[in-house]
């Protein structure tokens, strides 16, 4: 009878014990756009990356890009385009020398048609011959190209100067000295050289 009751009792306690409920743990399924999501992510590492360590080929096609892009505003010299590359931050690696004469074999660059049209542009704002060739060699143009290009141009220098001093001064010369003196350092200012000069103020 004892152990009937015992076995009793211990059926009463476990019905007694309260329930620990089981913890449903909830497993998501596979994201089909992981591989994606990883793939971007590296990609932008790698990224990121190259904007702090660029190699010597990936600079050359950004510095070329760049020099494209100027030379497509406007013709520029050889030396125009050097000095705007060397301001670049990704410079660094590159062979200037190469890209500039990668650039002329392929037409980009050409010296010859930079200045004809800067001695058209120049010369349209009334500039003369001295000045014109002044800035061109700061450019780094050399002097038997200029003078050849000048020699190619056919510009009438004495009717610019005429034209420059009486936009400037009127149609009448200067009747003294003081005045003469004046339109001569104008028309100097302007490049005209002295034969020009003294041909449209006499």
């Amino acid at each position: 009878m004892s152990e009937i009751v015992n076995i009793n009792d211990i059926l009463k306690q476990i019905e007694e014990k309260p329930k620990t409920k089981i913890q449903k743990v909830k497993i998501n399924p596979p994201n089909k756009y992981a591989k994606q999501n990883q793939y971007a992510n590296n990609k932008k590492a790698k990224k990121k990356t190259s904007k702090l360590g660029f190699t010597k080929r990936s600079n050359f096609d950004r510095c070329k890009n760049s020099a494209i892009y100027s030379l497509a505003m406007r013709e520029h010299s050889r030396l125009e385009i050097k000095n705007k590359l060397k301001k670049k931050d990704y410079i660094e690696g590159v062979d200037l020398e190469e890209l500039l004469n990668e650039l002329e074999e392929s037409n980009y660059l050409n010296e010859e048609r930079f200045v004809e049209s800067f001695i058209r542009y120049r010369s349209g704002r009334g500039q003369g011959v001295i000045k014109i060739s002044n800035e061109l060699r700061q450019r780094g143009i050399k002097a038997t190209l200029i003078q050849l290009a000048m020699q190619e141009a056919e510009i009438d220098w004495f009717k610019l100067a005429k034209e420059q001093r009486e936009k400037k001064f009127g149609l009448k010369k200067p009747e003294d000295f003081k005045e003469k003196a004046r339109q001569i350092r104008f028309l100097s200012g302007r490049g005209f050289d002295s034969e020009v000069i003294r041909a449209t103020v006499d």
